[in-house]
Formats: C-alpha cells, structure tokens, sequence
C-alpha cells in the first residue's frame, strides 16, 4: 500500500513537472497489474493456499485464465516498454 501511495505521488510530481511520458506510464501500469496477477495467482493461490478463485468446483481452469490474463498483461507493459 505505501508502494502504491509513493508512486501517485511520484506520478503526480511528473505530471506537475510536465516530464511525463505517457507510453511509459502505461507501460508501469500494465508491468504492475501484470506483476501483481501473476503473484496472486502463483504464490496466494497455489503455494500458501490463502484464497483461490473458485470455491467447490475445479479451479484448475480458473488458475490457468487467471495466471494467463497476467501473462497477457505483464506481456503488454514489456511491449509498451520497448
């Protein structure tokens, strides 16, 4: 949470700044949101068993679309990057 808070603000100093690129803001985003998807689904899913998608049912196909829409979206950040 204090990671999320510091980089508003450092996303606001740019901004004020005027030295913000916007390709590579989104480019944070998407390396985040994909970063921390994958993390969700491999580690508090699979390895600390803390919570899983689906409860009663199967979860394999649910982990699978889980950690490959993370993939997809870490994958968009490394292209937004280059």
């Amino acid at each position: 949470l204090l990671a999320l808070v510091a980089g508003f603000f450092l996303y606001a100093d740019l901004r004020r700044r005027r030295a913000l690129a916007p390709a590579h803001a989104w480019s944070g985003f998407f390396l985040g949101l994909g970063i921390f998807q994958l993390f969700d689904g491999i580690v508090d899913h699979k390895l600390l068993r803390l919570h899983q998608i689906r409860y009663g049912v199967d979860v394999t196909p649910y982990d699978w679309a889980w950690n490959i829409a993370g993939l997809v979206l870490l994958l968009i950040g490394v292209i937004l990057a280059l």
